[in-house]
């Protein structure tokens, strides 16, 4: 469900590390990921009453100067749990560090819904109301009283195709997703059928053929309407517009929104690009506060 972003001003240091000196060390260590993949076992096989691995009570920067995201850090390792009784559990912990908490309590968000997230958190208190004694508590119990939207989105740049074909393709799209069908299988069948070859001209003079689709997907967005930042996800990715617009729509809604993205911050061709789009966002998910 998640979709990752590379830091590309990373890969670009990496790549100019290797063509100016020949070698840089890019990758995290082999045991970072053997670890990575151990403790995201455990996570997903852990059960209500036993022990939580005491390596998912430790932080660890994902950020750790490699090129790549480590993915033992807690932010990498956490994305990749998928068990949110555990994600819940490790919330509700009285003395755990504020990033794991801050990580636990996203991760559990994105992968619940808001609505089972703040219901559980509220029989939680109402079974243990000790537990409205933590700062912490009190902080997701204030952020209960919020407004949140779920969206799924996806997008079509006018560079991939003219405006007035994009709203039409993107209008087949929204009367499938109206007629109830699945947003994966819509999004999947209309990335097919605008999939195109594509030559990449590495250094040197070599050619690298791929394969893109000129369907966009931007994957999900949870949005808090206060902007909290513990229960915002890749809200930097949405346009403030949209967001605006976002929160006068209903779940179910599909909205088609033009964007004109900044290109300044890329480099080489991409940069000359208009930036001007179509989106198309669905709310999967309103959570209209308690």
């Amino acid at each position: 469900m998640i979709k990752e972003f590379i830091n590309m001003k990373a890969i670009l240091g990496c790549a100019l590390g290797l063509i100016v000196f020949g070698t840089v060390s890019c990758a995290p260590a082999v045991d970072d990921y053997k670890e990575a993949i151990e403790l995201e076992r455990l996570g997903n096989a852990w059960k209500t009453g036993d022990r939580i691995p005491a390596k998912l009570l430790e932080y660890r920067t994902s950020q750790d100067g490699s090129c790549f995201s480590n993915p033992r850090g807690t932010e990498k390792l956490f994305q990749a749990i998928t068990n949110y009784v555990l994600l819940r559990e490790i919330a509700l912990l009285p003395k755990i560090d504020s990033r794991v908490f801050s990580n636990s309590v996203i991760q559990a968000v994105v992968l619940s819904g808001p609505n089972r997230f703040f219901a559980d958190l509220a029989a939680a208190l109402k079974q243990h109301p000790e537990l409205e004694k933590r700062d912490r508590i009190k902080i997701l119990k204030n952020q209960s009283k919020v407004r949140h939207i779920v969206v799924d989105s996806l997008r079509i740049d006018f560079a991939d195709m003219a405006p007035d074909s994009a709203r039409k393709v993107l209008d087949e799209i929204s009367r499938e997703l109206r007629d109830g069908e699945a947003w994966h299988d819509v999004y999947w069948k209309f990335m097919k059928k605008y999939e195109y070859s594509y030559e990449d001209k590495l250094s040197g003079g070599t050619i690298h053929n791929s394969v893109r689709t000129k369907i966009g997907n931007l994957g999900d967005f949870f949005l808090p309407e206060d902007r909290n930042a513990l229960f915002s996800f890749r809200e930097q990715w949405m346009p403030n517009d949209h967001i605006k617009t976002l929160f006068m729509a209903k779940a179910g809604d599909i909205l088609i929104l033009f964007e004109k993205e900044d290109m300044s911050r890329y480099s080489g061709s991409i940069k000359r690009r208009s930036g001007e789009s179509f989106v198309l966002h669905r709310v999967r998910e309103v959570y209209t506060g308690m």
